[in-house]
């Protein structure tokens, strides 16, 4: 039932993971104790019992988010963990200085720490758990999916009742974690400055609705002279390179996770990681059983529809490989000045961001100073993550439109929600939108199947058109070539020898390049690469020249190569228009 009728999952589907990590963890710790009676207990030993631990924590935290499992068993496991911390704690004593005993003590007790607040923390992740799969439900199948995008994206309201750090991989345990901040100053690699030292909160959020916002945000001590009481903070955000940034899902990207099952659930079984999630999905024998049923299909009806869709999506895998897109691209995180300091200022946009809104102070006369407001100003940027988190989903709104219903402006948008709207009252009641606790109580809406169904023939249907148009764009291309081929038969002139590839090549972010050749004096050929925007626009530092020869155009390319195209040519490579 789970398959179809999504929200936080009963404990049953997490009990084997947390069975798994547990026996694991008492498994590797009854062989240490041997180990250590007889004096045989290696560094390794300890740090696979130190891994099997945190994995058997992070299970438990899973587990008893659900209900079910804190009513069942969360009152035994705590009598057995406060006895086990008490002959934990013995052991320590008996055992004073000794390594392995501060281990055992020092688990027994997270232990024991962990489950005397589960009924408090469990049922926090739980509450947020609905939260944020009811918000899914809402801005991603009831409106985004159908074409509704004024209702797609995130609002104030809906982030108000929302912990940011249940969404934060970062933040497993729900606690901010703060790195490097107990290190030392060090010696600096800059003549200017004596020490230093940086502590950084990574973000890792991963919205209920697909999207990513992997940011940095990073405090520097710095101490610029030996033995001077005078620190200074500067705040920096590292938001590029890889795996950071805003990521935005592919329009075809189908996490199973996301799909189906509870948010909170970092690492579940059925998280779809394969290949296929990004063109389409892989859908399962339970999805194609509900969906035969649903729409009421024969064996023979049901083939053909799987049929489709496998093709659908083999065409969508083809068509990604070609284009180099991946599970997610890059959007715009923060604006590119962002840590950049400007002529007459003592610290960065950033620094002075924060300063306004988190009242940091950049000048300390002491380094437990200095790390104390920086703790304060880096565990309290909610307005800075909930607005990254809206600008995330705003724009992966507006690039599903474009990829999804070929609506790459406002006003195309407009249209899509209208067409949208007045088609909602054309559909089966099955198939009007559900909220969440209407789809569990008494079902409806689109199922697994016929949500991936739609979301792949739509992409189809913009692939054709693209394909349409790169079609009309290289008969173009070849008139223009050969318009050029006469002209220079006529009058001989070298500058009529331009011939432009037909194919466009994409490139990164949404970039394409043309190639394009000519003959020198002496009869050498030259082939040049031009880049464009995804606007049309030429790329950053190619130029349109004057040029002496009349209707003509002249690129210079960044090498200060100079080529000439006819303006059939220049509008046709410009061309980025997809009807």
């Amino acid at each position: 039932m789970c398959d179809w009728k999504p929200g936080p999952r009963c404990f049953t589907h997490y009990e084997p993971i947390y069975d798994a990590a547990k026996e694991k963890y008492f498994e590797l710790l009854e062989e240490a104790d041997k180990k250590a009676a007889d004096g045989t207990l290696t560094d390794e030993d300890r740090l696979k019992l130190q891994i099997a631990f945190q994995n058997y924590q992070a299970a438990q935290r899973m587990f008893y988010m659900s209900p079910k499992a804190r009513k069942k068993h969360l009152g035994d496991e705590i009598v057995k963990a406060r006895a086990a911390f008490e002959e934990a704690q013995k052991y320590s004593d008996e055992h004073p200085n000794d390594k392995y005993a501060e281990t055992c003590l020092a688990n027994a007790t997270a232990n024991l720490n962990q489950l005397e607040k589960q009924a408090v923390d469990g049922n926090h992740r739980w509450q947020q758990a609905k939260l944020a799969s009811e918000l899914a439900a809402r801005r991603n199948e009831n409106a985004l999916e159908r074409g509704i995008f004024s209702e797609a994206t995130y609002t104030e309201e809906d982030l108000e009742d929302i912990d940011l750090n249940t969404w934060d991989r970062a933040c497993p345990d729900g606690t901010i974690t703060l790195h490097g901040f107990d290190d030392k100053l060090k010696k600096s690699s800059d003549p200017k400055i004596y020490r230093e030292a940086t502590i950084t909160r990574k973000v890792r959020i991963e919205l209920p609705t697909g999207e990513r916002v992997h940011v940095d945000l990073q405090a520097r001590i710095i101490q610029k002279k030996k033995n001077s009481s005078s620190y200074t903070v500067e705040y920096t955000v590292h938001y590029k390179g890889q795996n950071l940034g805003t990521l935005i899902p592919n329009s075809t990207a189908h996490d199973g996770y996301y799909g189906v099952g509870a948010v909170a659930e970092h690492r579940p079984v059925t998280r779809d990681t394969a290949d296929t999630a990004r063109d389409g999905g892989r859908l399962r024998k339970t999805d194609w059983e509900h969906y035969q049923e649903v729409n009421e299909l024969t064996d023979e009806e049901l083939a053909e529809h799987k049929a489709t869709y496998e093709a659908n999506v083999e065409a969508i895998a083809e068509h990604n490989n070609q284009n180099d897109e991946g599970m997610y691209t890059t959007g715009t995180s923060f604006n590119r000045l962002i840590n950049t300091t400007h002529k007459g200022q003592k610290h960065n946009n950033f620094t002075r961001q924060l300063v306004q809104d988190s009242n940091a102070h950049t000048s300390f006369n002491s380094i437990s100073g200095a790390k104390n407001d920086i703790k304060k100003v880096l565990t309290n940027q909610d307005a800075l993550i909930t607005n990254l988190v809206m600008n995330a989903r705003t724009q992966s709104v507006n690039n599903y439109a474009e990829q999804q219903f070929g609506a790459s402006k406002k006003a195309d948008r407009e249209k899509v929600e209208r067409e949208a709207k007045a088609n909602l009252e054309k559909l089966d009641e099955r198939l009007q939108p559900k909220t969440r606790r209407e789809k569990r109580s008494f079902g409806g809406g689109m199922d697994r199947a016929e949500r991936n169904i739609a979301r792949v023939e739509r992409k189809m249907a913009q692939i054709n058109i693209g394909k349409a148009a790169a079609t009309r764009r290289e008969k173009t291309l070849n008139a223009s070539n050969n318009h050029l081929t006469k002209l220079q038969q006529q009058t001989g002139n070298l500058t009529y020898s331009t011939r432009v590839d037909p194919t466009r090549r994409p490139t990164t972010k949404g970039n394409y390049t043309y190639t394009a050749t000519h003959t020198l004096k002496g009869g050498r050929k030259e082939s040049i690469t031009i880049e464009f925007k995804k606007n049309g626009k030429l790329a950053k530092g190619y130029t349109k020249e004057p040029s002496n020869i009349p209707n003509m155009v002249a690129i210079k390319n960044p090498q200060n190569q100079t080529i000439h195209l006819s303006p059939g040519q220049y509008a046709t490579m410009t061309n980025t228009d997809k009807k």
